[in-house]
């Protein structure tokens, strides 16, 4: 970490005279003259001779000359603290990373809540404290925060990051624009149009003209998105103006999803005034697939109510099981009636779409490109750091996102400016739009389109591998479900309750049931507090369990920097923490 010592050190000074600019890192004579004069006030500053609310020079300093303007040393000061402070960052977040990759470290240093607050130094004071202060502060902030980077951490449906993609993250960080207009992000907003041309590619969504995108702030966005995409849709083809004339204009409007589906389109459907009560779950099966036959029933059952069909939400890639909807069939059903009736079909990709990157598993989103839009979260398997959430709607779709969600701001939006055709503004439901596209650039310029091939590949090894070492551990493990995805639900059998040979989960005891459930809350718990595993665990109706399946562990392999050790591992700590259960 680099010290004041390093930024004041009088024998570095005479070791490096102010005419060997050049070896000092420094561009001219002028800015080593002010460097030097910044550091003899620097050293006035810290040895008290000074006086400064966040530990910096101020103008009110009576050692500082021509009182009442900055100085070029005083605004060069302002570069060397900032070069300083980078500097410092740069060792804690390096060290932070590469304790992170050893399994040695803890997982997570678990604390309460009272524990952390003292050891940060949460309370916000009225005077300002040393950048030193606030530094150790923020290695205290990742001390205690959750290793994602750890081999074994497996808690979420991401983990660590690519380091470009690090590197990109921080880049547009510090440019601090936004992304609404060409005139404040014009090179960002080139990165975007490469990047989306690049990601619809895979769908055919660039033939006869190209699809449109935008980053969302989390997959949940993307999905509203598409819901309120597909309700201007709807209404539009109804005759309404949804935009002026509201809900009270609309027909009964119905969506679908899968019971499997994510919530978030029950939360879409409250903000855009359906209601809840308008999203009609559709049975799964023992995989977690959408049952299409039951959408066909609940499509016609909905219509016969004097309801309007406009939208079904298909996965790829369920949150627990890892599902894979049949996209062909729900198309299929969604357009049976013709154009009039056609129902608008999207897809939440958020964890699977990045499967498309490989060869060998993209047959899974078949179907995907005959859809109307899609969700597709990079952060998650394409190792991009948090968060980058994309929606990407195809050709014959462009103009909606503008139709349905422009508000025409001529104070932002003006035609006749310079390159106003790449303005993204008035696409998206927000104004202010963050900067999420430099970082996917950037690991995706270093990875390759081939390194994301073999990337995918790995990790659905290493789940299979997973799912074969938990099949050949029948007596202490079971499976859920075969995965489709990286995931891989199983339970775990407590000692108390093993039985030989193994019986399925269906015709468990409800001692044995209780056992399971129980086992999974406190294995958990124990991960916790000995910080050598993060997995999580839930409890869901399934096909094979309506009620509720006892508790069961959810592992998702994200990183290929992991290998079949990291594998056994996982069942071998579980056994261990429950091995007196």
């Amino acid at each position: 970490m680099v010290n004041e010592a390093d930024l004041l050190c009088a024998e570095e000074v005479r070791v490096k005279p102010i005419s060997d600019f050049a070896a000092r890192g420094l561009q001219s004579l002028s800015e080593a003259q002010a460097v030097d004069d910044f550091r003899q006030r620097y050293r006035m500053f810290r040895l008290g001779h000074a006086k400064g609310a966040k530990g910096n020079i101020t103008k009110s300093n009576p050692q500082v000359e021509n009182e009442g303007l900055y100085t070029a040393a005083e605004i060069n000061s302002r570069a060397v603290r900032l070069r300083l402070l980078l500097q410092n960052a740069a060792d804690i977040t390096s060290e932070y990373l590469t304790d992170s990759m050893k399994e040695s470290t803890k997982v997570v240093q678990l604390a309460s809540p009272q524990e952390l607050r003292a050891a940060i130094d949460v309370r916000l004071r009225s005077e300002g404290r040393s950048d030193d202060q606030v530094l150790q502060s923020l290695r205290k902030v990742l001390e205690y925060s959750m290793r994602t980077s750890h081999p074994n951490f497996h808690n979420q449906l991401f983990a660590g990051c690519h380091p470009m993609g690090i590197v990109g993250e921080f880049l547009s960080t510090a440019a601090n624009s936004s992304m609404y207009t060409f005139e404040v992000a014009p090179s960002f907003l080139v990165l975007e149009e490469e990047v989306f041309y690049r990601m619809r590619e895979y769908f055919g969504w660039n033939e006869g003209g190209s699809g449109e995108g935008m980053f969302c702030p989390g997959g949940s966005i993307s999905n509203f998105y598409g819901m309120n995409l597909a309700r201007y849709w709807a209404c539009r083809r109804a005759g309404v103006d949804i935009k002026r004339d509201g809900m009270r204009a609309a027909p009964n409007l119905v969506a679908f999803v899968s019971d499997q589906g994510h919530y978030s389109a029950k939360k879409a459907a409250a903000f855009l005034g359906l209601g809840t009560s308008n999203v009609i779950s559709i049975k799964t099966d023992s995989r977690g697939r959408m049952i299409v036959d039951d959408l066909r029933i609940q499509i016609a059952a909905a219509r016969a109510e004097g309801k309007v069909p406009f939208y079904v939400q298909a996965t790829a890639g369920t949150t627990v099981l890892g599902a894979f909807d049949n996209f062909n069939e729900i198309v299929d059903v969604c357009s049976a009636g013709g154009e009039e009736d056609r129902l608008w079909v999207h897809v939440d990709g958020c964890w699977g779409a990045s499967l498309v990157l490989s060869a060998t598993h993209r047959h899974l989103l078949d179907g995907v490109s005959r859809c109307d839009s899609l969700a597709w979260n990079p952060h998650k398997l394409m190792m991009i750091p948090l968060q980058c959430s994309a929606f990407l709607v195809p050709p014959r779709n462009n103009g909606l996102m503008r139709a349905a969600h422009s508000a025409n701001a001529k104070y932002l939006f003006q035609e006749d400016k310079l390159n106003a055709s790449l303005d993204t503004g008035d696409l998206s439901v927000q104004c202010g739009r963050k900067v999420d596209v430099v970082k996917m650039w950037a690991a995706w310029a270093s990875i390759g389109s081939t390194g994301y091939d073999a990337h995918i590949n790995c990790i659905m090894d290493l789940a299979r591998y997973l799912e074969a070492r938990i099949q050949s551990r029948a007596d202490a493990f079971a499976l859920v479900t075969e995965g489709m995805c990286t995931n891989v639900c199983f339970w775990f059998v407590p000692p108390s309750v093993r039985t030989l040979p193994p019986s399925p989960s269906t015709s468990w005891s409800e001692e044995k049931r209780a056992a399971v459930h129980a086992a999974a809350i406190k294995v958990k718990e124990r991960m916790q507090q000995e910080g050598t595993l993060m997995v999580g665990y839930q409890s869901i109706k399934i096909d094979a369990h309506p009620e509720g399946a006892p508790n069961f562990f959810r592992m998702v392999v994200v990183s290929s920097e992991n290998d079949t050790k990291n594998m056994d591992f996982v069942l071998d700590e579980i056994e261990r923490l429950g091995s007196d259960l």
